[in-house]
């Protein structure tokens, strides 16, 4: 308590102590002094001869620290006030202090009312209690120095005593902890009115429940003290624990804290450490230390410790700093060698590597403490698995507040550390997540972060599937690291691990829960790892297995922006849950594009694969070879695909297949007709080439009527308007333009039989309507020229049918009539002849370079020569000769026999014919052969043909005939001609024209004229016994320049006989 009452200074002990009746400073004990507390405080008296006040021993540094405020300190307590004065100038020489009995000094402290009046009126003290003769308690009084003495300089007033009391509040709640006695401190002022007030209150208490607690641990510890202090062997550390709570009441502020502690004391056995006993003894101390725990809110773990730092004590706190810091999260006292200011602890330094003390601290530190800690650490265990006091502010979870964080122990305090945790992690210290306490051996740690989504899914897993998960604070993770259990590895909440359970024990729970397993076992990036591994989500709403095969028909997809799932309908079996988070699919694209053996069948798409995909739906939904299939957007029972679905696959073809559409051949991609929302049936055709599709667009020219019925009995499908869809550049290769050379394209990829079936399936005006389509021909190729003189599309010159429509006939085989030439109606032709009046059949007939013919145009020279009947002759006035029918005969036989010789030297004639046409035949290409000749070269000895000798004959006679002789250097040549002569008999005797009357004379009769002729040797060509057809062949030495004499010699020679060649007038046909 601080006083400023000034006291009376008449009736003192001297004058000198007047200064010392002004404030002070009350400390109050309600503990009286003993005999030994006195013969203490004389002690310290005494030796201020000896050695400085500041430096006495180890109880003394305690009270002498009172010399820092006052230089004449009193203790009022029982019957005894007494005085000191270590100036030794206030009671006589030499003497340092004053002591006054109540009973047998009463006379002299009542003639000194002034003197003693400061002790009376405070903390139950009263003239009563003088008179009675005894204080039950103890009183000390601190007046303030008020000017510098010998003892120190320093000078203290009011405000530095209220810096005093604020620097004992930081302390407060601490103070108590480890003190067996004092259980409450307060801090008082007294006005100099008199006025008293509390400004501040520390005091320690235990729950009503544990009550008993605290004195049971005190005289355990007093017992085992006592063991030591005899020499009695214990051999392990005697450890006693209890609870206390801390409550700090500041009136200043109007503030009240309350801190709950578990306390942990401990005394190590004699026989224990030899050489710790050695110290203890050499010491004097005491192997015992203590440590406390703040416990915090069940429901707040961070709570009051998030801030702690463990502190050492000496009993007391030592001053706060570095020195006194440890870095273990709980406050350690013991019985230290303190260094000789009292504020830090002796360690073994370079400069007091022996000092024994030190040494001591050493020793307690790695034999006594660790185990007091391990019992601390286990005691909370404990209460927490009792619950015997249901409010035990510490929770399961925050029982690792206990342990400490190797990273943040300091150095001195570090030896702990190894037997600390040896012996917890034998033991069930770890609290699991299923609620029970178990070893670390038993335990798989979980470091996974409880903000993510994935980490109950997994923890709950691994929990059904047998594994006892726990969670711990880093730091004990930490310990687990440096200080492995005996198994060596400490089992954590890995994907790997997981992925093994995973394999042993299927998952059963929700799609959810697998689906945030699946998140977990990607984080690691082994996906080779995966296999077998039942988690891969489909869009389907399924999971299978990850495999490794690289069959494509098992390959699982990842749409994306470029290929939307959309793109492939049906196909949700094929690929990856789109709502899966965006993480898991990162790693499953790394996962697809980490591809080897073993590996996962993810694929990302590419455009082959997307072809293949769209292919697959294509196919399944049309299994047929149809070119033209039936489509019904949208129809769900079916399976048939949307209208939007088909214009996104042609945008995408245009994107990714620009340049090749092959890979899409024979799907059915082309819509007949434009797409129309709500549309319930639409025919789709097939991207094939060849390809039959011709788009006739009606917009830019008018289709002629019936031509689009036409291209298609011709094979063709015709779309008058196109798709906004369908801007492919590719397209042109199967959608053909409304073109001839599309159309006779077609043709030629058809069988001829089957076109021409086609074209005659036509009506007139279809036939008519395509060959004008045809004639827009501007090139034409010989395989074109072909196919159109093969179509019946031509109408021929002639009757109709009898329905009265005309007849179409091909250009092959087919005269074309000059387009400006008329025949009359009643004209009978022997060929075909096509009706060219039209432009159609003029252009085709020009692109064809088919010549047109003329009916009054003959390609040659025709001399008719009738032959002059006898009537004729009578009145010709050019010649009487006329010709009967033994006439016509004896020509016909002259031109058999020696007709040849009318061709030999021909130049540009190689054959004759002589035909007969029957009377009743209207046709005259129908006329029958009746001899022919041919000639031809058979063997030649130079190099020229007849027709150069002929030439070079020619040549050579001009030169005679102009000079009168032979040239010398005139080439001698010459070569063989044969000359076949066929006569067919049967035709011959078959002309009953003869009988007609224009042919003979009114006397003559047939019948004898034909027995007289069958028996000429001439005519026995007449007889039946006569072949139907007679062949004579003569060979002929055409030659140059040669005389008869030079081909004779030719002819007898070995090249002569060769050739088969022999004089004139031999029995062989061959003649020169």
């Amino acid at each position: 308590m601080y006083d400023e009452t000034e006291y009376g200074r008449e009736s003192l002990w001297s004058h000198d102590m007047a200064q010392y009746q002004g404030p002070a400073l009350y400390v109050y004990n309600n503990a009286v002094f003993t005999t030994e507390d006195w013969n203490g405080i004389q002690e310290i008296a005494r030796s201020r001869k000896r050695d400085d006040p500041l430096k006495v021993g180890r109880f003394g540094i305690g009270f002498n620290s009172v010399y820092h405020i006052t230089d004449v300190p009193s203790i009022f307590s029982g019957d005894q006030i007494g005085m000191l004065d270590p100036h030794q100038t206030l009671f006589g020489p030499h003497e340092s202090g004053q002591c006054w009995n109540l009973k047998m000094d009463i006379k002299e402290i009542t003639e000194h009312t002034d003197q003693f009046a400061p002790y009376i009126g405070l903390f139950g003290s009263s003239e009563k209690t003088i008179k009675d003769g005894s204080f039950p308690g103890t009183l000390f009084r601190f007046p303030l120095r008020v000017r510098p003495s010998q003892l120190s300089g320093n000078i203290y007033n009011k405000e530095k005593v209220l810096e005093l009391f604020e620097s004992f509040k930081a302390d407060a709640d601490t103070v108590l902890l480890f003190l067996k006695s004092v259980q409450e401190v307060s801090l008082h002022a007294r006005e100099s009115d008199g006025t008293e007030r509390m400004l501040f209150r520390v005091t320690a208490s235990e729950d009503p429940e544990r009550k008993l607690e605290r004195p049971s641990s005190l005289k355990t510890l007093g017992l085992a003290i006592d063991s030591y202090s005899n020499g009695v062997l214990g051999g392990k550390v005697t450890c006693a624990t209890y609870q206390v709570n801390i409550e700090t009441q500041d009136e200043t502020a109007k503030e009240t804290q309350s801190t709950t502690w578990l306390v942990c004391n401990g005394v190590g056995g004699r026989g224990m450490c030899g050489d710790l006993d050695t110290l203890a003894d050499d010491l004097k101390f005491i192997p015992a230390i203590g440590i406390a725990l703040p416990l915090t809110p069940v429901d707040d773990d961070e709570g009051a410790s998030s801030g702690f730092s463990g502190r050492a004590f000496c009993f007391l706190p030592l001053p706060l700093g570095e020195e006194s810091t440890t870095g273990l999260p709980v406050h350690v006292s013991g019985f230290f060698g303190l260094t000789d200011n009292r504020r830090s602890i002796k360690w073994r330094e370079v400069d007091q590597w022996r000092d024994p003390a030190a040494l001591w601290n050493e020793l307690l530190v790695v034999t006594v403490i660790p185990r007091a800690y391990f019992t601390l650490v286990m005691e909370v265990i404990k209460r927490i698995q009792t619950k015997e006091d249901q409010d035990f502010p510490l929770s399961a979870q925050g029982s690792y507040r206990a342990w400490p964080d190797p990273s943040r122990v300091r150095a001195h305090w570090k030896p702990i550390l190894e037997p600390l945790f040896q012996d917890l992690i034998q033991q069930p210290v770890i609290y699991s997540l299923s609620g029970d306490w178990i070893t670390v051996d038993q335990a798989v740690f979980s470091e996974l972060d409880d903000g993510e989504d994935s980490t109950e899914a997994v923890i709950s897993y691994l929990q059904s599937s047998g594994m006892r998960v726990a969670k711990v604070p880093a730091a004990v993770d930490a310990v687990l690291a440096a200080y492995p259990p005996t198994l060596g590895k400490v089992a954590k909440v890995t994907p790997a691990l997981v992925r093994h359970v995973l394999r042993k024990t299927r998952h059963k729970g929700s799609s959810q829960e697998k689906l945030l397993l699946l998140e977990f076992v990607l984080s690691d990036g082994c996906y080779s790892d995966l296999i077998g591994l039942e988690l891969l989500p489909l869009q389907n709403d399924t999971f299978v297995a990850f495999s490794s095969s690289v069959n494509e028909k098992d390959a699982v997809y990842i749409a994306s922006d470029e290929y939307p799932r959309s793109l492939y309908p049906g196909l949700e079996g094929r690929f990856i849950l789109e709502s899966i988070k965006p993480t898991v699919m990162n790693s499953l694209k790394e996962a697809a594009k980490s591809r080897g053996r073993p590996c996962i069948q993810v694929q990302e798409l590419t455009p082959e694969r997307s072809a293949r995909l769209i292919k697959e739906i294509l196919t399944t939904t049309w299994p047929s070879r149809d070119f033209s299939v039936q489509w019904n957007p949208g129809n769900q029972e079916k399976k048939h695909p949307s209208i939007s679905w088909l214009k996104m696959t042609w945008k995408h073809l245009y994107i990714y297949f620009a340049d090749d559409l092959s890979i899409f051949e024979d799907m059915p991609l082309i819509p007949q007709a434009p797409l129309e929302d709500g549309m319930d049936s639409v025919e789709l055709l097939r991207l094939r080439t060849p390809s039959p599709i011709i788009f006739m667009d009606e917009e830019e020219a008018p289709v002629p009527e019936g031509l689009p019925d036409v291209m298609k009995k011709l094979g063709g499908i015709v779309m008058k308007k196109l798709d906004l869809c369908l801007q492919h550049p590719l397209l042109k290769n199967y959608i053909h333009p409304s073109s001839p050379s599309a159309l006779l394209q077609m043709m030629d990829r058809s069988t001829s039989q089957r076109v021409v079936n086609q074209i005659s399936s036509l009506s007139s005006k279809q036939k008519v309507a395509l060959r004008g389509f045809l004639a827009g021909l501007s090139e034409i190729t010989e395989k074109e020229k072909r196919i159109l003189q093969e179509l019946a599309i031509f109408e021929k010159i002639g009757p109709c049918t009898e329905k009265g429509t005309p007849i179409f006939i091909a250009l092959k085989g087919a005269k074309a009539l000059h387009h400006s030439a008329k025949l009359p109606s009643d004209v009978r032709l022997s060929i075909n002849i096509i009706d060219s009046s039209d432009e159609a059949a003029i252009r085709l007939i020009k692109i064809l370079n088919v010549e047109q013919e003329s009916p009054y145009k003959y390609n040659g020279t025709l001399f008719r020569l009738p032959f002059r009947t006898e009537q004729e002759a009578s009145v010709s006035e050019i010649s009487s000769i006329y010709y009967n029918t033994t006439d016509i005969y004896s020509l016909v036989d002259e031109f058999s026999i020696c007709g040849h010789r009318l061709i030999l030297f021909t130049q540009h004639v190689g054959s004759m014919v002589l035909k007969y046409l029957k009377y009743e035949e209207p046709n005259p290409a129908a006329a029958q052969d009746v001899v022919t000749m041919n000639k031809s070269v058979w063997s030649s000895k130079a190099t020229y043909g007849p027709l150069s000798i002929l030439k070079a004959a020619a040549k050579v006679m001009k030169k005679v005939a102009n000079t009168n002789r032979v040239p010398a250097d005139v080439p001698k040549s010459g070569c063989i001609i044969r000359i076949v002569v066929e006569e067919f008999h049967n035709v011959f005797r078959r002309i009953v024209d003869l009988q007609s009357p224009l042919f003979r004379g009114s006397d003559e009769d047939p019948s004898s004229y034909f027995e007289m002729a069958a028996k000429g040797a001439q005519n026995k060509r007449l007889t039946d016994e006569m072949p139907q057809k007679a062949v004579d062949l003569t060979n002929w030495l055409i030659c140059s320049c040669m005389d008869v004499t030079e081909a004779l010699k030719f002819s007898l020679s070995e090249s002569g006989r060769r050739l088969g060649l022999v004089p004139c007038g031999a029995k062989e046909s061959t003649k020169k």
